[in-house]
């Protein structure tokens, strides 16, 4: 899901995504990308300019490490498409992005063209395209030019294409600030054939759990991704059995490239309160084997299946046999992800709490901000991202989007 339609930032926001490992009372991020969002731009307001040349946003990703600027755009399909005006795209768009650091002349770091190709406008130097993110482009910056950048002797970079469409932003700015999230998607089918994995036949580019690993691999943001054990099991059979993709590989290869973290859960999804302790710790321990055996990962952090967490006593209580909050510990997971206004109603949405039996961690699923970025309202995500930098309290908070994977891969009941 891409945030479409999203005002310009006035201020530089360092969005930390991070894997979620909940250890001690930090949540740490292990080869975690950091991202300064140096200007989000309206979008469809000028019927006359193409989507290929309407500027979305400039990020720029590792900035103290290797540097790459990425400058994004409403769309760059190459058919005409229903977002903003109706203007057809051209046969190219111009792109040219200078810098100017502090005190010295604005050089130019790429002037170029995109240009049409395969059912896309794209840039005509293939070191600036990234597979699985076609509507952007990607410039590597020498870290000199970083160097020496501060509050007070910024970097100015200025994007233009078409007719005037420009954006201007600077890094670092005095108002710069730190929001945390994490990214959680949850896959689950039963043991069986499934088309998630690849999307609809209808849709096959546009769907598909292959969609998301797409963008976290070609844009290195890390993800947390669930897969259920009989779904890990589904993927290997279709494999086996003459598919051309291994998903289970891919995730593992993710595991190891450091953009891909992985969530537990108990193995086929069952609604664990209404079943014995017996059976659900078996469950969660097989399915924390299968994630460390496939993936070379010990996954810390759980889902919930269906997030149905009950207790013994009081309303409601009908037909649950086992408090649930002693089955992850003993399998060495930490922390298990809830609902904020469900079962965490009263206490901070963006804080990791301690359960007060045993210190198991649980973290908030953020129902505002997980329903803004499935249903593309980016202004509002970024809002919230934008409060919590600027509380006092921002790095020690987090927003956390989590939610079934199909949503955002547009299957089933979501297409």
């Amino acid at each position: 899901m891409i945030a479409r339609h999203c005002l310009r930032l006035r201020h530089v926001l360092l969005v930390s995504f991070v894997f979620l490992i909940c250890a001690g009372s930090a949540t740490f991020s292990p080869g975690a990308a950091e991202v300064s969002v140096l200007a989000v731009d309206r979008v469809g307001l000028d019927a006359e300019l193409p989507p290929a040349a309407d500027l979305l946003s400039i990020t720029l990703h590792d900035p103290l490490g290797e540097p790459r600027l990425r400058v994004s755009f409403l769309s760059c399909d190459a058919e005409l498409v229903a977002l903003g005006g109706t203007k057809a795209q051209p046969a190219e768009v111009p792109l040219r992005i200078t810098a100017t650091p502090d005190g010295g002349a604005a050089y130019v770091i790429t002037d170029t063209r995109l240009v049409r190709g395969g059912g896309k406008l794209a840039a005509v130097d293939p070191a600036l395209r990234r597979d699985g993110d076609p509507d952007a482009v990607w410039i590597d910056l020498d870290p000199a030019l970083l160097r020496d950048a501060g509050p007070a002797s910024p970097v100015i970079f200025t994007v233009a294409t078409l007719g005037g469409e420009t954006i201007t932003a600077s890094y670092p700015s005095g108002r710069q600030a730190v929001a945390h999230c994490a990214l959680v998607l949850h896959g689950n089918q039963g043991l069986g054939y499934s088309d998630v994995f690849h999307g609809r036949s209808d849709d096959l580019e546009g769907s598909g759990f292959d969609e998301a690993l797409q963008v976290h691999e070609g844009t290195s943001v890390p993800g947390n991704f669930h897969l259920s054990g009989t779904l890990q099991s589904s993927a290997e059979w279709a494999f086996n059995s003459g598919d051309v993709l291994d998903f289970n590989a891919w995730l593992a290869a993710g595991v190891s490239a450091g953009w891909a973290g992985m969530i537990t859960s108990a193995y086929a999804q069952h609604i664990m309160p209404f079943v014995t302790n017996d059976m659900n710790d078996w469950a969660v321990n097989i399915e924390s084997d299968m994630i460390g055996t496939r993936y070379a990962y010990t996954p810390r952090v759980a889902w919930v299946p269906e997030r149905v967490w009950l207790n013994t006593s009081g309303y409601p209580s009908a037909g649950v046999n086992d408090w649930i909050g002693d089955n992850f510990q003993g399998h060495d997971v930490w922390g298990v992800i809830l609902d904020d206004d469900v079962h965490l109603s009263g206490h901070d949405n963006h804080q990791i709490h301690f359960l007060d039996a045993n210190g198991l961690r649980l973290v908030p699923r953020d129902r505002t901000f997980t329903g803004n970025i499935i249903g593309g309202n980016g202004q509002a995500s970024l809002d919230i991202l934008t409060g919590l930098a600027g509380s006092g309290v921002g790095n020690f908070r987090i927003a956390v989007l989590a939610e079934d994977w199909e949503a955002i891969a547009e299957i089933g009941g979501w297409a």
